[in-house]
């Protein structure tokens, strides 16, 4: 029986989007499919709106048009919306969740993606880009 609920079927179709899309050189999808995977199958639903930020972040990464911690940055204001309709509907495990989520895109994506976006740069790029790498020197 199909699920009725459109916040869960846009996790469902989600999960198709990102397992398709994976061309196995970047994180921000694949890490897309296991974290929308685990809140699936928690029953935790998705927006509209934040379906529609994270599909285009998929496409946008996959053909190199974004970076993976500018992609995780998006997701993060997309999911603060969210967070931010929840609560004024009164749906405050909803709007914890999306919190969260916004919590740990904003964080997580910086710190871990940047060094995948670094990799990607041509090496004159990248020489820049290590000349503000403070911590190893």
């Amino acid at each position: 029986m199909p699920n009725p609920n459109p916040h869960l079927q846009r996790r469902i179709e989600l999960g198709k989007i990102a397992l398709e899309n994976d061309n196995r050189s970047s994180v921000y999808i694949p890490a897309v499919y296991c974290v929308n995977f685990v809140l699936q199958k928690a029953r935790f639903g998705l927006s509209q709106a934040s379906f529609d930020s994270i599909v285009k972040n998929i496409h946008l990464v996959k053909t190199g048009q974004r970076s993976e911690t500018t992609s995780s940055l998006v997701e993060a204001m997309s999911f603060a919306r969210d967070a931010v309709n929840s609560m004024s509907k009164g749906h405050f495990g909803m709007a914890m969740v999306e919190a969260a989520g916004s919590a740990l895109n904003l964080a997580g994506g910086p710190l871990y993606s940047a060094n995948y976006d670094r990799m990607r740069l041509p090496p004159s790029q990248r020489h820049f880009y290590d000349m503000f790498d403070f911590i190893h020197y």
